[in-house]
């Protein structure tokens, strides 16, 4: 599935229950989220940045450290 901002008009807490419940169902589908919010990129397997230079798109993908339990 494609989402494209489907976070955009919640608060905090239900973008964070949202990723619980695509994480849950991504046992079963695959989910491509376009976001602007910390709460669902945190949940995420994957993070992509898209941003565009001088009328170039280019794409990112940062590796974040997990932290220590």
């Amino acid at each position: 599935y494609l989402l494209d901002e489907v976070d955009a008009h919640l608060d905090a807490f239900h973008v964070a229950k949202l990723g619980e419940l695509l994480v849950e169902e991504s046992k079963r589908s695959q989910f491509i989220v376009i976001t602007l919010k910390p709460e669902m990129a945190n949940k995420a397997e994957r993070v992509y940045g898209v941003y565009e230079h001088k009328g170039v798109s280019h794409v990112v993908s940062p590796t974040f450290k997990k932290e220590a339990a």
